[in-house]
């Protein structure tokens, strides 16, 4: 079997205020945002085969929004945003990749929220926030694929 062509969009530095893509979405499987100044997870509802996307270094709060890509994401990338939590992710049924490192990130309750049984995620970076408590901790019990946890350089 042929594997079918990889479609990606860079839209790096171009002081976009929201998530746009000049073609149809429908076949993006990688979008890269980094650099903007991109307030919400919004219009990826049309993107049907988005694996990987960075959505770094922009002015974020919340991943509600998310959930639109839940099905397909591996890879996601909210590194240097305003996150306040991990939110939104009772959908990330593939997500494998979580970097969300230099928020302001307090709790991790919303990591609880990843499916429980068979929960893929792996890699979780969450250095640079706010993040005190050792018992914020316990949110990550379920998380039995976790193989790196990022908390300090």
């Amino acid at each position: 079997l042929a594997m079918p062509p990889c479609k990606q969009v860079y839209r790096i530095g171009q002081n976009l205020s929201s998530i746009g893509f000049e073609e149809d979405p429908e076949d993006v499987t990688a979008a890269n945002f980094h650099g903007n100044r991109i307030r919400a997870i919004e219009g990826l509802s049309r993107c049907f085969a988005l694996r990987v996307l960075n959505l770094s270094s922009n002015v974020i709060q919340s991943m509600a929004g998310i959930a639109a890509v839940g099905n397909t994401l591996v890879t996601l990338d909210l590194s240097s945003n305003s996150l306040e939590g991990l939110g939104d992710l009772q959908h990330m049924i593939v997500l494998e990749e979580l970097l969300v490192p230099f928020n302001r990130i307090a709790s991790l309750q919303g990591a609880a929220a990843l499916p429980p049984s068979g929960s893929r995620l792996r890699h979780l970076d969450l250095r640079g926030n706010l993040v005190a408590q050792e018992q914020e901790l316990q949110f990550l019990t379920g998380l039995g694929a976790l193989r790196e946890l990022r908390l300090c350089d």
